[in-house]
């Protein structure tokens, strides 16, 4: 299983790298795309409310990422605990990935009062 575990882990942070901007404007609404990243983020305007995870630097961006990927590993250990396959292992770490993102968004939201799922 822990060979699993790290080829899991490893495809699962590639994904995140890759989708973590997206996902960004996918929950603020802030104008963050996978093609354009944050080229046309709500953080460029003049007046807010500004993308809590763009607006705070990279320690609001990484805090938040930190605890997806610990979602997503969290996930995908559960994953293969249950079937040790690694389909399982990679379904239920982005299903990790993304609930920790939900959960992220609605802390920072909360902590900077922006006003969520616009």
């Amino acid at each position: 299983m822990q060979a699993r575990l790290w080829i899991c882990v490893g495809l699962l942070l590639v994904l995140e790298a890759a989708t973590v901007t997206a996902y960004c404007g996918l929950l603020f609404g802030c104008g963050c795309t996978i093609l354009d990243g944050m080229a046309y983020c709500n953080v460029h305007e003049l007046q807010g409310p500004w993308c809590p995870w763009c607006s705070q630097g990279k320690l609001g961006f990484y805090v938040p990422f930190a605890g997806m990927t610990a979602g997503a590993i969290a996930g995908a250990w559960w994953g293969l605990s249950l079937r040790p396959r690694l389909w399982a292992g990679l379904l239920a770490g982005v299903a990790g990935y993304l609930a920790a993102g939900a959960v992220a968004a609605w802390v920072s939201a909360q902590l900077q009062g922006y006003p969520l799922w616009p």
